[in-house]
């Protein structure tokens, strides 16, 4: 007798169920892939902070290195300052060279000069002037006045070498799609999220980075100045919002060298002019200033 084939009934499955894991496993994958491009977004910004920093130090080498001869007793002036800063003689001529030659947000390579015969490189003469690199060209938000185009004035980003030390905050209300802002949470105006007019509704207790529209700050300091703020502006102490923003702040910090902000796509980089102006971080509590941005900025404590 041929044995009879069991009936095997088909598992029951929580179709609801499923649906529900589905659904949060899409979700997570979808905040995964944002994750990951957060993070190349951070280390293309950390690479750029790098190359930025090696530039800034070639600057340097190369305003310091005229006062020493090339041979002769004091020649060896230069040496020891190498050893002071902590720097071989190969990697300083490497980062002088990049810094001649590399061209960094549309600042145009600086200029050729005699050549030092006792290392083979371009170095300036030991005279009254200025050595290349003195004074370079920023820039602004301000667009050239002759511009076929119309530019757009609001979407300029800060550059990374600031970002980076900055630290990361709890929200950016200013932002774009390619802001170098290391925050948890943006509000980005092209996609619908108006970062002024949610600015009352924000917890008191995040961390916020602005760096506003200069043609209209008064409102944004309104907005968030019951938060942990920081704003970056322009130091402009003649104006009515800097009264207000300083006696709200405990630190004010001025960086030590110019903002060159990041232009929007297409615009290009010669069609700005140099800044008039330095620029100020205005925080509401001096503990959320980091150790990196201190080391960059002159400190400005306010009493209150």
């Amino acid at each position: 007798m041929k044995p009879v084939p069991a009936i095997v009934e088909p598992a029951q499955v929580d179709v609801d169920a499923a649906a529900e894991h589905i659904i949060v496993s899409l979700a997570g994958e979808k905040d995964a892939d944002r994750t990951a491009v957060r993070h190349e977004g951070l280390a293309a910004a950390a690479r750029e902070t790098a190359k930025l920093r090696r530039l800034e130090v070639g600057r340097w080498l190369n305003k310091v290195r005229p006062t020493w001869p090339a041979s002769g007793p004091k020649a060896r002036g230069w040496s020891e300052f190498l050893a002071r800063v902590g720097l071989d003689d190969s990697t300083a001529v490497r980062y002088m060279d990049a810094a001649r030659t590399s061209t960094v947000h549309g600042e145009p390579p600086r200029p050729s000069s005699p050549q030092d015969p006792a290392h083979g490189r371009q170095v300036s003469q030991i005279s009254g002037e200025a050595p290349p690199g003195d004074v370079a060209p920023v820039l602004s938000l301000v667009p050239s006045p002759d511009a076929e185009v119309e530019i757009d004035r609001d979407t300029w980003c800060t550059p990374p070498w600031l970002t980076e030390p900055l630290g990361r905050f709890d929200l950016d209300p200013c932002s774009n799609e390619r802001s170098q802002v290391q925050a948890a949470t943006t509000f980005v105006l092209d996609l619908g999220i108006d970062g002024l007019a949610r600015g009352e509704d924000v917890n008191p207790g995040w961390r916020v980075f602005i760096n506003p529209p200069y043609s209209d700050v008064p409102p944004w300091i309104a907005a968030y100045k019951h938060t942990r703020f920081c704003f970056l502006l322009k130091l402009d102490t003649s104006t009515k919002w800097f009264a207000e923003l300083h006696a709200a702040s405990a630190l004010i910090l001025i960086p030590r060298r110019r903002v060159n902000f990041i232009p929007p796509p297409g615009v290009p980089p010669e069609r700005a002019v140099a800044q008039q102006f330095p620029h100020a971080l205005f925080y509401a509590n001096a503990e959320d200033a980091t150790d990196a941005i201190r080391a960059m900025c002159w400190s400005w404590r306010v009493d209150h």
